[in-house]
């Protein structure tokens, strides 16, 4: 379970919680574990929800490395401060899960009993972060007991979880990424079989020779799409005037175009460069990107960060549009309304070399039906009064028919070479009309 507060309480794996070894052993050897009490046969429970990634059945005699676990279940959960967090529950009698299993918190998994090695019937429960061993009791909460208060059980050092409910998200949050060109060559295969629902894909950001298409990302909604997973898309922009949105947007909308969404196309607003023009300037320069994706036809948000929005955006008047915030403390800082938080950019994931973005969704979206394909676009007819030479020889070069009058008609044209042509007549302060024809 996820707190707010960014910490993990997991669930106990046994209905008792009677601890009979501790951090270490009682003649003060390591264990790096605890021993739970529990008699051949007793039901072990998931501590959280997440993928079993290893089932070990030992026939009592093979020398495996792994041989004094004997029957061994293993559980890789969702990610804890950007590193892996998994489970081990050893000694087992019999295994209910298979390997690559998908289970939720308190399923039952198998019965504790005493194969490997094992001086009688108990479970031994590790928690392990990246696989190094930590204390399992700074993971559960403090309603246990010790076996023997004539023998002292060596717990080490830990601190409780509290499990005050009002601490807990009572959102359930649905763990994705976010990719783009740094990510290089993914296998979404594995990316998939790892436990990520869903991947925003950057489609667009700038350098120094202007606006471009992230040279990933068509091969990235392939891959994800292929594999399964719900996709959106993020667009990081420098513009600080509505010219230069325009021309990103000119740029970007293309790459766009044709391609289902189940999550928005989000304006990731960040970058220092555009603190200087002010909060009312940056955010209704803002909210005119999201408006144009609107009118588009795509289901537009807005990304940046806690800090960035407390001091340079009005996110009031943004609120019409799901914002996806980032927050790499602990505990999420953002005190408005949010559809999803960036948690790391240090996550790691099969199929991925390196660190990558981590995600928790809240909007429920993972859990709707598989996006409408996109019905063919419309082509139009563009008419531009006197349009500049400028507006004439970009149509010519986007291969448009042109017919030759004061007030030329353009087209038809696809939604992306319309909007070109539509924002660079605005910047030549040419009037317009459009017809609109279905083909």
């Amino acid at each position: 379970m996820r707190l707010k507060n960014g910490e993990v309480l997991l669930r106990w794996p046994l209905a008792q919680h009677i601890i009979t070894a501790g951090w270490t052993y009682n003649d003060g050897s390591a264990h790096s574990a605890i021993d739970l009490r529990a008699a051949v046969g007793t039901p072990v429970y998931a501590a959280e929800d997440g993928t079993v990634n290893l089932v070990q059945r030992w026939d009592g005699h093979t020398t495996t490395g792994n041989q004094s676990y004997g029957n061994l279940i293993r559980i890789r959960h969702s990610d804890y401060r950007g590193k892996m967090l998994e489970t081990y529950y050893a000694h087992l009698s019999r295994l209910c899960v298979a390997n690559g299993q998908t289970v939720t918190e308190g399923q039952l998994i198998g019965y504790s009993g005493e194969t490997g090695n094992c001086a009688g019937a108990h479970l031994h429960f590790e928690v392990r972060v990246n696989r190094v061993r930590y204390n399992p009791l700074n993971w559960l909460d403090g309603a246990f007991t010790c076996a023997n208060a004539a023998v002292q059980v060596h717990l080490g050092e830990y601190q409780s979880v509290q499990a005050d409910s009002t601490e807990i998200d009572s959102r359930p949050g649905v763990f994705g990424i976010d990719v783009s060109k740094y990510q290089g060559d993914i296998d979404w295969a594995a990316v998939a079989a790892d436990g990520v629902k869903y991947a925003i894909l950057r489609a667009g950001s700038c350098d120094s020779s202007g606006p471009y298409v992230d040279p990933y990302f068509e091969a990235n909604y392939a891959g994800a799409r292929a594999a399964g997973l719900k996709v959106g898309a993020y667009l990081y922009t420098y513009a600080a005037t509505e010219a230069a949105q325009n021309a990103e947007l000119e740029t970007w909308l293309p790459a766009l175009e044709g391609k289902t969404f189940d999550y928005p196309v989000f304006v990731d607003v960040e970058d220092n460069s555009l603190t200087g023009l002010g909060r009312d300037a940056l955010t209704a320069l803002t909210k005119r990107a999201m408006d144009i994706l609107d009118q588009k036809g795509f289901l537009p948000g807005w990304y940046s960060y806690t800090n960035y929005i407390n001091a340079n955006l009005d996110a009031a008047a943004l609120s019409a549009y799901p914002l996806w915030v980032a927050d790499y403390r602990e505990a999420l800082g953002y005190t408005g309304e949010y559809m999803m938080w960036q948690y790391t950019s240090s996550g790691r994931v099969a199929g991925i070399d390196g660190n990558v973005d981590c995600n928790w969704d809240y909007s429920g979206i993972c859990d709707a039906a598989p996006a409408e394909p996109t019905p063919p676009p419309q082509l139009q007819k563009l008419c531009i009064i006197n349009p500049s030479a400028a507006v004439v020889s970009k149509a010519e070069a986007l291969g448009l028919p042109v017919q030759d009058a004061a007030a030329k008609l353009i087209g038809p044209a696809s939604n992306g070479d319309a909007m070109t042509l539509w924002m660079l007549a605005q910047a030549e302060g040419s009037p317009y009309f459009a017809s609109y024809t279905e083909v």
